[in-house]
């Protein structure tokens, strides 16, 4: 897959029913312009807490693709110790090819932290059948100080699946304390892929609470 990091700069305008639009200048250039459309989606008087959004023309990668985005009102002061209890994790597959729930234990120790986890999965095994799976969870994580954060996720019980490289963004946080975040893997599916469809593989984690506290936890 093609990972790229943009500089990004622009303008915008907001009218009272919550509409409004945005352009993106990408690397600063004014050729690069991507307008935008705006929707507000959580506000607190005028103080305005999430959008969503999407580009007015197709993307430059997908001939004829919808690109959306949202965008939330948070702080920049994140640590690895941002992610620590249990969060929910599910990741999709494709369009919607494939699909997996689960939970992460992130330990909140500063540096490169380590985070166990299940997943059950739901993958196709071919034209007629799915393949349901589960698996253990292991890896390592780091986040920086805007939220981004990188995962190297291992599938404990299928050891010839290569070791899983993940990006992903704080999009709510308390504070500091990480809560939901929304990512996806550098690599594609090997389970899709030999099948020649969509590979992509989008991830979601929401915060559920200390390891004390959930139940899940007390199974571990």
């Amino acid at each position: 897959r093609l990972l790229t990091t943009r500089d990004v700069t622009g303008t915008y305008s907001l009218e009272s029913p919550g509409l409004g639009d945005q352009t993106f200048f990408l690397d600063g250039n004014p050729d690069l312009a991507v307008p935008a459309g705006l929707l507000v989606t959580k506000a607190e008087g005028t103080n305005v807490h999430s959008l969503d959004g999407n580009f007015l023309f197709p993307s430059y990668t997908v001939p004829g693709a919808l690109v959306r985005f949202t965008m939330t009102q948070r702080v920049s002061n994140f640590h690895t110790n941002s992610l620590n209890g249990n969060y929910a994790f599910q990741i999709v597959g494709g369009a919607n090819m494939g699909y997996g729930s689960g939970f992460i234990n992130f330990d909140g120790v500063e540096g490169a932290g380590t985070f166990t986890g299940r997943l059950l999965g739901n993958a196709p095994e071919d034209e007629h059948e799915r393949l349901l799976f589960e698996t253990a969870l292991t890896g390592t994580y780091e986040v920086e100080h805007h939220g981004f954060t990188t995962m190297q996720i291992t599938f404990v019980d299928f050891p010839d699946f290569p070791v899983f490289p993940s990006t992903a963004l704080i999009v709510h946080a308390n504070g500091s304390q990480g809560l939901s975040l929304r990512g996806n893997f550098e690599v594609p599916s090997p389970v899709l892929a030999a099948l020649g469809v969509p590979s992509l593989v989008t991830t979601q984690l929401d915060y559920l609470g200390p390891s004390e506290m959930t139940e899940v936890a007390k199974t571990q």
